[in-house]
This record gives structure tokens, C-alpha cells and sequence, in this order.
């Protein structure tokens, strides 16, 4: 395994979470979708998976949440309301939490085996910071005194997402050299 595909590797990793993790969109068009960022991590899981055996588990996962994303992105492009899937989205939200901590738990060990002690550390607090923002983000609550909660929870997983991508990229560049 080189090394040069391990970096290519972390690199769909990094903009499959920019995918996952940012929604862009005008109208109904969404700039962004989901199952591209699920492709990108499909795409990844093999090189990670030589680093760290448990990545491979996460393929079948990725490729329920590819296809159920894909599916959603469809029906919002032809205006078919998706409301009604609301506890669908919400047991997808769990498998989307799981993947995403299993991953930067793969990519957090891959770097401490790397010798890339600081990276493996910031990688497990933005983790587990992450994993608790994005729970709280993708509760389907709706009460009038939690909107003012909601705002900052929101504004506090903006910046673990923006700290985490800037981490990744960060350990990219360290593997690199």
C-alpha cells in the first residue's frame, strides 16, 4: 500500500464530508447531496480498510445511506414532498452519526500508527464533538423554546465541521510529506 493512495484516500474522505456535512442549495436544487459525499467515502473505505480492518464494515452501511440519499435528492429535484419520512430520516441520521465516528475513529488510529500523535488526538476530541453536535442537529424537534437552542447548537456543529475538515486537511498535509 503506498502511501500516495492512503493521501488520495483521506482526500475523498475530506470532501465526502463537505459533501455530507454542508447543505448548499437554491429552491429545490441542492448543490451538495449526500450521496456524492457516500460515493467519495465508498471510494476511500478500501485503501482505509487496509490501515484499519473495521473501515471495511462500514461499506454496506455507506451504500444504504448512498442509495437512500440518492433516492431523497431525486424526489426533492421533482418536488415530491418527503415529510412523511420522517422516521426513516431519522433512523438514517443514526447510521450517518455511527459512520461518521467510525470512520474519523479508523482515520484517528491510522495516524497514531503513523506516529502523527497531535493529529490522532484533535481527530477523537472533534469526534466525539462532532458526534454529539450532529445528534443534536438531526433531532426532529420542533418546539417554539427550542429555537434559540437549535441556533446555537447549529452555529456549535458549524464550527466543529469547519475544525474538523481543517484537521483532516491538516494530516493530510503531514502525510503527504
Amino acid at each position: 500500500m503506498t502511501s500516495k493512495s492512503y493521501v488520495g484516500a483521506l482526500y475523498q474522505i475530506i470532501f465526502g464530508f463537505i459533501f455530507t456535512f454542508f447543505d448548499i442549495r437554491i429552491q429545490i436544487i441542492h448543490f451538495l447531496p449526500d450521496w456524492i459525499g457516500y460515493y467519495l467515502f465508498y471510494k476511500a473505505i478500501d485503501v482505509i480498510g487496509e490501515y484499519e480492518e473495521s473501515a471495511k464494515l462500514l461499506r454496506p452501511l455507506i451504500i444504504i445511506l448512498g442509495v437512500y440519499n440518492g433516492i431523497i435528492w431525486i424526489l426533492m429535484i421533482m418536488n415530491v414532498s418527503v415529510k412523511s419520512l420522517d422516521v426513516l430520516q431519522l433512523f438514517m441520521n443514526i447510521i450517518s452519526i455511527y459512520i461518521q465516528f467510525q470512520l474519523l475513529t479508523n482515520i484517528s488510529n491510522i495516524a497514531l500508527s503513523h506516529h502523527f500523535e497531535n493529529e490522532s488526538k484533535r481527530l477523537n476530541i472533534l469526534r466525539i464533538m462532532n458526534v454529539i453536535s450532529v445528534t443534536f442537529v438531526s433531532f426532529p424537534v420542533h418546539w417554539a423554546f427550542m429555537q434559540y437552542v437549535q441556533i446555537i447548537i447549529t452555529l456549535f456543529y458549524i464550527v466543529i465541521v469547519i475544525l474538523l475538515i481543517l484537521t483532516l486537511i491538516a494530516y493530510v498535509k503531514k502525510e503527504r510529506a
